[in-house]
């Protein structure tokens, strides 16, 4: 906190009050932060009275000096600030206190989360896609078709019915894939074909 700042706290308490000391002396008054902010007293009252009214929760618990005015701890008072600014009574100056600025750390970390886990979904999304449509042109180098296989394999016959037993075997799913002359076709995942032939097949890669 700014020397002017924590000047202003100690010269603005009372010599007696319904507080401790350690507490009072992180305390302002309405006058305290009508300087610092560089408005009109009533002004502060107003908006306090405003924030109140609104249940804001810094305002929950208040403290009084002897003469029944108010004494402001850092949350009360940023939050007055913040107030006056959305409503261009205080210039948006660079943070003061030690709570505002970790405030502001806080809001610009979890906007970057938020950015990240946005982009991490897009990307997810993206990929799922890019995988789904590799697997439906019969491109992906997961999941082959027979027609694809034997392509790449002349001299191998492929049986339907032994690869689908070997997936259900392995607990793999069949997929379908588009074929210019059938439309669909199924396509048997790589891990299936290996398995029922070991490493002597060709998989383009």
């Amino acid at each position: 906190m700014p020397k002017s700042l924590s000047a202003n706290f100690k010269k603005s308490l009372p010599q007696k009050t319904n507080v401790s000391n350690s507490l009072a002396t992180s305390l302002m008054t309405t006058k305290d932060v009508s300087q610092v902010l560089n408005v009109s007293d009533r002004w502060v009252r107003n908006t306090i009275k405003k924030l109140r009214n609104n249940n804001s929760a810094v305002f929950k618990d208040t403290e009084y000096n002897s003469q029944g005015g108010f004494l402001l701890n850092e949350a009360q008072v940023t939050a007055i600030k913040l107030e006056l600014q959305n409503h261009s009574k205080v210039n948006h100056l660079t943070p003061k206190t030690y709570l505002e600025k970790q405030l502001l750390i806080k809001q610009a970390m979890r906007i970057q989360d938020e950015l990240i886990e946005e982009l991490q979904h897009k990307n997810d999304l993206l990929t799922q896609e890019r995988d789904i449509l590799q697997i439906e042109l019969d491109e992906s180098k997961e999941w082959y078709s027979i027609k694809r296989m034997q392509k790449l394999n002349p001299d191998v016959e492929f049986k339907y019915s032994t690869l689908k037993k070997e997936s259900v075997r392995l607990g793999y799913e069949i997929k379908k894939v588009f074929d210019a002359n059938y439309g669909n076709v199924n396509a048997y995942h790589k891990a299936v074909y290996e398995s029922l032939f070991f490493d002597t097949l060709d998989f383009g890669e």
